[in-house]
């Protein structure tokens, strides 16, 4: 027989809240958002997304460009008009 666990709303909410940390962390690991940070260390911002793009010889700048609009629709950096602020 299978055991039903029944959790509060608050332990229901608080596991949504640690799924989100845990999305935000790997989007903020990922090459492409790690090479955006050093390239605003480098240079400051704003940042061309053709830079960042340019950045990754072995990655379709297409790939990049989509990696670069997953972290923007994460709230991870802005992406406007083919530039990128954090």
């Amino acid at each position: 027989m299978a055991t039903l666990t029944i959790k509060t709303a608050d332990e229901l909410m608080a596991l949504d809240v640690q799924d989100r940390w845990r999305t935000r962390r790997a989007g903020r690991e990922t090459q492409v958002s790690k090479q955006v940070l050093r390239a605003f260390v480098d240079h400051g911002g704003p940042i061309l997304a053709e830079d960042i793009a340019a950045a990754f010889r072995d990655i379709p700048a297409a790939a990049v460009h989509q990696a670069l609009a997953a972290l923007d629709h994460d709230d991870l950096l802005r992406l406007r008009d083919g530039q990128i602020d954090v």
